[in-house]
């Protein structure tokens, strides 16, 4: 029987938390990383639309920034954190 991938996304739970077991580094710096996320918000307008917040807030863009980009500094985390 062949399943659609609407049928297998109901089947996973979206709650779901993969623990990461071994070291990993994190930018020193997410406080800046978090005000450029809140920039970008103001600069595309959506920090007044709740509905694209509600949407944004679980993912995080500047904890994300934070694990893939550790070595980024200055103007480069501004960059790939929305500025």
């Amino acid at each position: 029987m062949d399943r659609t991938a609407q049928q297998l996304e109901l089947d996973v739970p979206q709650d779901l938390l993969i623990p990461i077991a071994f070291p990993h580094r994190v930018n020193p710096d997410p406080l800046r990383a978090y005000e450029c996320e809140q920039a970008w918000g103001r600069r595309y307008r959506v920090e007044g639309d709740g509905e694209r917040l509600r949407r944004l807030a679980p993912v995080q863009p500047a904890k994300l920034t934070c694990y893939t980009y550790p070595d980024a500094h200055g103007r480069d985390l501004d960059l790939v954190a929305g500025g």
